[in-house]
């Protein structure tokens, strides 16, 4: 299947793609079966398993969660584990930007290009996102808040390009902050800085549990460490995956109502890419439909 904008895909299109990213998870799913590593399903993926028992139909991607113990233990393992196969990990870092907050799995033998990533040489294979679930640090307000701003000003210095759909005020004041800071790599450090800052240490952790690299509603939405109790499994499409033991709090207190489908008008894939090809790999668009050099 190719394409271009996903967002104009036709269902079987959809579909063609949904099945590389169920691929891609259930080569995860095994890796981390193997290692004895927790992860959950998250998102629009664990509405899709708990009320489809299958992807959403409009959905261009796979989300899950791991805590970030979890999470940064898979990054230390993965980066030992058959380098160079199908399947690789992406991540910013001062050379490399994904312009994204957190770590995707991508399958080099496809193509997904983002919009915002076209100009980047990095991978650009269809990805699995895989997201930190991280603890409220204790202490009282003060010390939520400064966990709080701190994994903003991560979020913006990571993903390196100004908040869109916030306002025009939350625009202009990410587009100021990203100006005061031209270099790439002082970014990429400041990053860095902010994420040591926001992340709760183990003496520090109280019982809740957030996340702080999802979206700006997400760091006011706490949860009970239990709700992330992980110790069933749900069929999503053809094979069953883990689910957390709170998924109605969480999906409650994230969507409302998530056994009702939304508007039509929601019901739409979520990104938009230059070029989509399911079956020849990214590679093989290089200077064409990205990185494409200027003459």
């Amino acid at each position: 299947m190719k394409c271009f904008n996903i967002q104009d895909a036709t269902p079987e299109q959809l579909r063609a793609l949904q099945d590389k990213s169920f691929q891609i998870l259930e080569f995860f799913d095994a890796f981390c079966t193997q290692y004895q590593l927790t992860y959950w399903l998250g998102g629009g993926s664990l509405i899709g398993a708990i009320r489809e028992n299958d992807i959403l139909e409009w959905d261009d991607d796979i989300d899950v969660f791991m805590p970030r113990d979890e999470y940064e233990r898979f990054i230390k393992l993965f980066s030992q584990y058959k380098k160079n196969s199908q399947y690789q990990l992406g991540y910013t870092t001062e050379q490399d930007n994904y312009h994204s907050t957190c770590i995707s799995l991508h399958d080099t033998e496809t193509t997904f290009i983002n919009k915002h990533s076209q100009h980047e040489d990095i991978l650009h294979g269809i990805y699995l996102d895989i997201m930190p679930m991280d603890y409220v640090v204790k202490g009282g307000k003060l010390k939520t808040l400064k966990q709080k701003i701190c994994a903003i000003l991560y979020d913006l210095y990571i993903v390196q390009r100004p908040a869109v759909n916030q306002g025009k005020l939350i625009f202009f004041i990410t587009s100021f902050l990203l100006y005061l800071v031209p270099s790439k790599k002082l970014k990429y450090k400041l990053a860095k800085f902010f994420e040591k800052k926001m992340l709760a240490s183990k003496e520090s952790r109280s019982n809740e549990m957030l996340e702080l690299v999802t979206n700006f509603k997400a760091l006011f939405r706490h949860y009970d460490h239990t709700f992330f109790d992980v110790n069933e499994r749900y069929l999503f499409g053809k094979n069953s995956y883990p689910v957390p033991s709170g998924y109605h709090e969480y999906l409650t207190a994230c969507f409302g109502d998530y056994m009702q489908p939304p508007k039509m008008t929601y019901r739409k894939p979520k990104h938009q890419t230059v070029f989509v090809d399911t079956e020849n790999s990214f590679k093989k668009y290089k200077g064409i439909y990205y990185y494409v050099t200027k003459e």
